[in-house]
């Protein structure tokens, strides 16, 4: 392959910039490599980073908006985010539950009374 080609200069300048920047990841702090980037060159198996919305807002494609994480990472923090909104959900439908009760509870002692 010539030291020309399109795929080889974006290599060479994807590497230069992991050397000269030394990106860190949004979650967890470690700096990215160009080694762990290409080392997955079959094109089978995703790189290991992602871009992550900082506001979670996908259609935001600002600069101050997208972070460069491990995919790990991310995943692990959607994983995190997704149970504490299911907590909040649960809770939610929990206290509409407890609520309808005593409301049932004091109409009942109301007309009892």
């Amino acid at each position: 392959m010539s030291i020309y080609s399109k795929s080889e200069r974006q290599k060479t300048w994807l590497t230069w910039f992991f050397i000269k920047y030394e990106p860190k990841c949004y979650f967890c702090d470690e700096t990215l490599t160009a080694e762990s980037f290409f080392r997955n060159l079959s094109g089978k198996e995703r790189d290991e980073f992602t871009l992550h919305h900082v506001d979670h807002n996908r259609s935001n494609n600002t600069r101050y908006n997208l972070v460069i994480a491990h995919r790990t990472c991310h995943r692990k923090y959607h994983k995190r985010i997704e149970a504490q909104l299911e907590i909040q959900r649960v809770a939610k439908i929990w206290e509409e539950y407890a609520k309808k009760q005593i409301d049932t509870n004091i109409t009942g002692e109301i007309n009892a009374g």
